[in-house]
């Protein structure tokens, strides 16, 4: 994971969470910023909502699966 800037504290990790989406062919729709969750992941019924987080600089990052 690379941060955009010195000062990114979570897009780095949304970044990685879509590369890997990406990589997968899953569908996913990220929302806006400010949005809860950060995305949905799947479609239809089976759309699951995910919130991404960074907990420190070392790169240690938490999905939340919601739902």
């Amino acid at each position: 994971m690379i941060p955009r800037s010195s000062n990114d504290k979570e897009y780095f990790a949304q970044d990685w969470f879509i590369d890997r989406l990406n990589a997968l062919s899953v569908p996913f729709v990220q929302q806006g910023r400010n949005s809860y969750p950060d995305f949905w992941v799947g479609e239809g019924d089976e759309q699951e909502g995910y919130e991404i987080k960074s907990l420190a600089s070392e790169l240690v990052t938490v999905f939340r699966r919601l739902g």
